[in-house]
């Protein structure tokens, strides 16, 4: 801190904290008695960025994540559509377009993207997220191949993921590595693959009229229904979604 701020603050008479000698700071914050200029705290930024080029930089993760991007799209989406912001839609359907065409490869969906070079493939997750944020791109604008590509998702949770007990299993049925295939089904702090699907899938059993698909979120909806009903917190998407199911189709 010294040499970023140098003369700017003699004596450390300016500093809003007091530092003890191993660096970590020893009092509480307290407005400076003399604030420092524009012109000065200009010259401490400049010194505070060459002290930092000094260190090793950090790793970056700059991996687009499908599953992660289809949750903002989603709420891009129905913010847009909530509010009529053209900016809104437009960033939506920017980021809908960026899916379909970077992070499909021979119909098939993949997890992550980065300097256009494909990563493994989607988890439950990703296909459930990229479905619901492409109906509400639907929703928003009407687009009918926003509909079809999440319909296509839905298809894929169904064939590859479906468990025959009930919900959805976390990974495909032909990821052959794994000794068992994982099932998650906790909201916590997002919400689960499990209930992202069950929600995709009712959404296009509603908006296609199709009650095979129905049946299907009901079956996905009544397998944590026991767990759901002691550990509520647990489950906030799932609640979300059986109250829907349970109001006017």
């Amino acid at each position: 801190v010294q040499f970023a701020v140098g003369d700017a603050a003699p004596n450390g008479e300016r500093f809003t904290m007091s530092l003890a000698p191993s660096g970590k700071v020893a009092g509480a914050a307290k407005p400076p008695a003399d604030p420092l200029s524009d012109q000065e705290m200009a010259e401490v930024r400049s010194r505070l960025l060459e002290a930092r080029r000094s260190r090793p930089r950090p790793d970056v993760d700059d991996k687009v994540v499908a599953g992660w991007n289809c949750m903002l799209l989603e709420n891009l989406a129905e913010a847009a559509r909530g509010t009529g912001d053209p900016g809104l839609l437009e960033i939506a359907r920017q980021l809908g377009g960026f899916i379909e065409e970077h992070m499909l490869s021979d119909g098939r969906l993949h997890r992550t993207w980065r300097q256009g070079q494909l990563g493994p493939p989607a988890f439950l997750e990703d296909f459930a997220a990229v479905g619901s944020g492409l109906i509400a791109l639907y929703q928003a604008d009407f687009d009918s191949r926003w509909y079809q590509l999440a319909r296509v998702m839905a298809e894929q949770i169904v064939e590859r993921f479906g468990d025959p007990s009930g919900g959805f299993f976390d990974t495909p049925e032909d990821q052959r590595e794994l000794i068992a295939r994982p099932k998650s089904i906790h909201d916590s702090p997002a919400a689960s693959g499990g209930s992202l699907a069950a929600d995709l899938i009712y959404r296009i059993a509603c908006l296609g009229g199709e009650p095979e698909y129905l049946r299907l979120a009901e079956r996905a909806t009544a397998s944590v229904q026991a767990l759901a009903s002691r550990y509520p917190a647990a489950f906030s998407h799932w609640l979300a979604l059986m109250a829907r199911m349970a109001g006017p189709q």
